[in-house]
């Protein structure tokens, strides 16, 4: 009964909205969504590369310092003190390697923060409050949590990995220790090769799924907030075309079920206080 009144009184507020401006937010939502449709693949193979270039300047610089004799001529492979040198420097270039790809895929997946930061929640939230209680409390909480959602998991990127991730210092630790695990022989360059190019294809796995990941969130959220529009402008059209004498009628069906309502519970009460 509550809610079938709060419904009544919903109708004129809905009615009421301004249509152009639903309409306006609709177009923008749509196309920011289109917008990042179709520039993520371009902003994600571009931070790809940067982190491989990266990742590959830093092995060249290696290459240069510890694999090349006097003659300038490629090792085959380093031992002794050479190695221990070398193994030294690993740790400082991977961990810079992390820090620079979290640099790089905020900076990348900033651009769709941007369109999303762009859209007047404070005004679908104006929307959602002329509702009726039960929509409104389901609208509300879904746009807050879906939108908050997105905004974490875009400005920390590398600290909210998608379920099936692995984080990519452990997959390099791994990779480092069937590098130099073996202590008593030498590192060949060859290995050197082998622990880049996994490390590297790793590098494009874990950028890719924390991409595709934030997009595909980003596209719900968007997706979202037009089910909603579409959902509040079926409504006003329906409300709209509703006649005076429905509006009268459905009045007069609410007040009857409340009399009928308040009749039933003063019996139980009557009853609850016979003797």
């Amino acid at each position: 009964m509550y809610n079938a009144e709060n419904v009544w009184l919903s109708k004129p507020r809905i009615a009421e909205a301004a249509k152009e401006e639903i309409w306006e937010q609709l177009g923008d939502i749509s196309g920011r969504s289109i917008r990042i449709r179709n520039l993520a693949n371009q902003w994600r193979e571009d931070a790809v590369k940067q982190a491989k270039k990266y990742w590959n300047e830093r092995i060249d610089y290696s290459r240069e310092k510890w694999f090349f004799d006097s003659k300038r001529k490629l090792k085959e492979g380093i031992g002794w003190g050479e190695k221990d040198g070398f193994i030294k420097e690993i740790p400082p270039k991977t961990n810079s390697l992390l820090v620079e790809i979290d640099k790089i895929i905020k900076a990348k997946l900033s651009k769709v923060y941007e369109e999303i930061t762009q859209i007047n929640l404070e005004l679908m939230h104006q929307y959602i409050k002329l509702l009726d209680q039960q929509e409104k409390i389901k609208y509300g909480k879904q746009i807050v949590l879906i939108f908050s959602d997105i905004g974490a998991k875009l400005s920390k990127p590398t600290e909210h990995l998608p379920k099936s991730v692995t984080s990519l210092k452990t997959i390099i630790r791994i990779e480092i220790k069937a590098l130099v695990g073996n202590g008593w022989g030498d590192i060949y360059w060859e290995d050197v090769v082998k622990f880049k190019d996994n490390i590297s294809s790793n590098i494009e796995k874990f950028i890719t799924a924390i991409f595709d990941d934030r997009v595909e969130l980003t596209i719900q959220a968007l997706e979202q907030a037009i089910a909603f529009y579409n959902y509040f402008l079926e409504r006003q059209d329906r409300y709209q075309q509703e006649t005076p004498e429905q509006r009268e009628a459905e009045k007069a069906w609410i007040d009857q079920q409340r009399r009928e309502l308040d009749r039933v519970q003063k019996g139980l009460e009557a009853i609850l206080n016979t003797d």
